[in-house]
């Protein structure tokens, strides 16, 4: 069994850098932003628990820049559902003439993370 010494040298010399790492990982998680490095890392494919997906249907392949949206989707599931009826509702049922997307956001407002089908 160690002795005192020892076990307080022991302290001393992995105390400062733990303290120094939490104080680091404390400041990133309070004034950075974890959400978006995290989702990335664990999430590479799909979207994380507290993201949210927005579908995007294009009518017509040739005219991009018409096009309908829907923000706030919880899953793919739900997005690939969302556009299906838009198809549907345009006349598009095979998607033939249309296009889509689902994009995967980490904040109401902010830039897709990922464009999935």
């Amino acid at each position: 069994m160690p002795d005192e010494g020892t076990a307080t040298r022991l302290r001393d010399r992995l105390g400062a850098p733990l303290l120094a790492f939490a104080l680091v990982l404390g400041g990133w998680w309070c004034f950075g932003e974890p959400r978006p490095v995290l989702a990335r890392l664990a999430w590479p494919d799909g979207p994380a628990p507290w993201e949210r997906i927005t579908a995007v249907y294009v009518p017509d392949r040739r005219s991009p820049e018409d096009h309908v949206v829907r923000p706030g989707l919880a899953d793919l599931h739900g997005c690939r559902v969302w556009v299906h009826g838009q198809a549907v509702r345009h006349g598009d049922r095979r998607m033939v003439r249309g296009d889509w997307r689902c994009m995967v956001v980490a904040e109401a407002g902010g830039e897709p993370r990922l464009h999935l089908k």
